[in-house]
């Protein structure tokens, strides 16, 4: 099963259990990322793959908001 499969799968059962989703752009190509949002006062650091490009980032969500950054170098 692909990468990107793989999210569609995972955010399809986010959105059936009715879980919260926001989106974030990758740093690397641009691309709009949906995820799962943390739940309210909470954050969240996760090491991430970009589902098109396959590039990795460290993903940071805040309660409803999420942002991604480069790996340092």
């Amino acid at each position: 099963m692909s990468l990107k499969q793989q999210y569609e799968d995972y955010i399809a059962r986010v959105r059936a259990l009715g879980d919260a989703i926001t989106n974030y752009e990758c740093p690397d190509c641009g691309a709009v990322i949906e995820t799962r949002a943390a739940p309210e006062g909470e954050s969240w650091d996760t090491l991430s793959t970009c589902p098109h490009c396959e590039g990795l980032h460290m993903k940071f969500t805040d309660g409803s908001a999420a942002h991604a950054e480069l790996l340092p170098a």
